[in-house]
């Protein structure tokens, strides 16, 4: 398959000197932190500045809540698209976008790989990837938004390789405080503590020989990093109370809907375990951007849940359509949610709109709204609109909110004073 993959920038600082560069990903940052693709030295660029994303019609230019801004015709911007030939700045810096290249990726020609179903090529190329992966020994790190389905990959690329017959473990580093954390990922032999009653084995030790999955790996306690970093390294964990280590032998796949990167430049997460971690990096893309697969999902769905209920059920073509035009924030995740509840609760095998319950208002947005503004307007007014619903569901919370949306909170609240909705986030966080 050909792709977008490949841009051509041409950088200049306004002196009469310019230099050009191809990148062969497609999504590159700028910044003046040394985890960006384009590392620049300059005092008004925030750490990670902002990101360049291909896409099929153009380059997608977002800002990653930066300082000092992007700016595109002499207005700040948050996301836009450019063609060849279009420019922007950001700090002393002006950039062209020069052009952009198309190259051949595989993909696999099945539309399943270990339990994962997609029939759209981003997934395809997916699968091709991970079936390459399958038979060596390195360590994957999983970006992608909540629902994507992160711990799928872990336990496909698992079931792919010879480590299949051997533990697979979960570590979830979302729900862990800092001194559970420490217990559940080198474990504690008797005596380490009070309650240490018998001796425990870390999560490590568990998944020896197999594979250890390490979800939301960005809310691990800094004081913790350096210690798996040792762990990665040396592959050898050292228990609560004990004084010699154990070796391991693991294949770590880690996982994150956070912004990385964002946070080694906030000093929220590691630089060394941020470069010992995508040694061989994958990303998830949403439902939206899977085309086509949210209704292909759908029947893959509903053959499981009529089996479930014993009954066949069905979309009818309206749903189909409904399906189809919803942007399913939570992803794979919410569109099970929704069909399990629907195969439960529909009165006919025929399901339609109304049984689906999905939000007619976003649906109307979508074909109206921002969409009817200029783009300058339509991109504050969606954002506005975002940040209210984000903490809305977010119940006001603004960790909640943060980890929904992949900002980190300093992000965020920069975010939400941008648009008028911090007031309500500053009360709960109090």
């Amino acid at each position: 398959m050909r792709r977008p993959g490949q841009l051509r920038l041409r950088i200049t600082d306004g002196s009469a000197s310019a230099r050009a560069e191809a990148f062969t990903k497609d999504r590159i940052t700028c910044g003046r932190n040394v985890v960006n693709d384009i590392v620049l030295d300059d005092p008004k660029l925030s750490g990670t500045h902002f990101s360049l994303e291909l896409a099929q019609d153009g380059v997608r230019v977002v800002d990653r809540s930066s300082t000092n801004g992007t700016w595109f015709c002499g207005g700040r911007v948050s996301e836009l698209m450019l063609s060849a030939g279009m420019s922007f700045s950001a700090g002393a810096y002006r950039f062209e976008i020069l052009g952009t290249d198309s190259v051949e990726v595989p993909v696999l020609m099945a539309s399943e790989f270990q339990g994962m179903h997609g029939e759209s090529t981003a997934m395809r190329e997916v699968f091709a990837r991970l079936s390459r992966l399958a038979d060596t020994d390195l360590d994957l790190f999983v970006e992608g938004e909540t629902g994507t389905g992160k711990e799928m990959v872990a336990r496909a690329l698992h079931a792919a390789s010879p480590r299949s017959h051997l533990p697979f473990a979960v570590l979830d580093c979302a729900w862990l405080t800092r001194n559970l954390a420490e217990e559940e990922i080198f474990g504690h032999v008797k005596g380490a503590y009070t309650q240490a009653h018998d001796d425990a084995p870390g999560c490590f030790e568990e998944a020896n020989g197999g594979t250890l999955f390490i979800d939301e790996i960005g809310e691990l306690p800094m004081d913790l990093q350096p210690r798996l970093l040792r762990v990665l390294d040396r592959r050898e964990v050292q228990r609560l109370g004990e004084r010699k280590p154990r070796k391991v032998d693991v294949r770590v796949v880690a996982a994150t809907n956070r912004d990385l990167r964002q946070m080694v430049a906030n000093g929220q997460f590691r630089e060394d375990l941020y470069f010992r971690l995508i040694e061989e990096s994958i990303r998830l893309p949403p439902l939206r951007e899977r085309d086509g697969d949210a209704n292909y999902l759908a029947e893959v769905m509903l053959t499981q849940l009529s089996q479930e209920v014993g009954r066949e059920l069905s979309l009818t073509r309206e749903a189909r359509e409904a399906v189809k035009l919803y942007a399913w924030p939570g992803n794979v995740r919410e569109l099970y949610k929704v069909l399990r509840r629907v195969s439960r609760l529909a009165q006919s095998p025929m399901i339609g709109p109304s049984d689906l319950r999905l939000s007619s208002v976003e649906a109307s947005e979508r074909r109206t709204g921002c969409f009817e503004l200029p783009f300058s307007e339509a991109v504050p007014a969606f954002e506005t609109e975002y940040f209210k619903r984000l903490m809305v569901d977010a119940g006001g919370n603004l960790s909640e909110a943060a980890r929904r949306s992949g900002f980190t909170r300093r992000a965020l609240r920069e975010r939400l004073k941008r648009h008028g909705v911090y007031e309500g986030a500053a009360a709960v966080e109090e």
